[in-house]
């Protein structure tokens, strides 16, 4: 066997300065000369221990992540002890997602003659719950799409009324959400 083990990153693993918009990413390696004995992520100096896969293959998901910048490398040991590690990769999370209120949502600042508004709400990545936060009071808004809400508010009267949405978005990947909001 040649002395030197090259461990490469494979498919999921983000690129090395890849900005992900998700809030977890699966680390992905194989090794030029099978087998390893074990395998360590060192993600951003924390080492945590890895998952044996297929083919000599070890992976490891991140879950959880905030945004932020993350640099990370992974060390195998083969069965005589000896340490290799791949390269070092830093990526970028930036899962926050922006709501936007679009037409015929009243302007900020609007005056209308009217006694009842549509608010309608887009956003860029699938949503769980859309909630529309009128005068204080929570109320869930109807979904035209996982990225589009609206909700009709009903028997207005003078007077002046705050409103923003908040969002809970699907990770497909983790099954779990995180708010988010817009203020108008």
């Amino acid at each position: 066997m040649n002395g030197t083990i090259i461990l490469s990153f494979v498919s999921p693993t983000p690129n090395d300065g890849a900005v992900v918009d998700v809030d977890s990413v699966v680390i992905n390696v194989t090794s030029s000369q099978p087998p390893l004995e074990s395998a360590v992520l060192e993600w951003n100096n924390q080492n945590f221990t890895m998952h044996r896969g297929s083919g000599g293959s070890w992976y490891l998901s991140m879950t959880g992540l905030t945004n932020g910048h993350y640099t990370f490398k992974v060390w195998g040991n083969d069965s005589l002890g000896n340490r290799f590690n791949s390269e070092t990769r830093t990526i970028t999370v930036n899962s926050t997602v922006v709501l936007s209120f679009v037409p015929p949502t009243p302007e900020n600042g609007a005056i209308m003659d009217t006694d009842r508004v549509l608010i309608n709400v887009s956003s860029g990545q699938p949503l769980k719950i859309a909630l529309l936060e009128w005068n204080g009071l929570n109320l869930t808004m109807q979904s035209a799409s996982n990225t589009n809400w609206y909700l009709e508010v009903l028997t207005l009267t003078n007077g002046y009324y705050t409103f923003r949405a908040w969002g809970e978005r699907i990770s497909w990947e983790t099954g779990l959400a995180a708010r988010l909001g817009a203020l108008l």
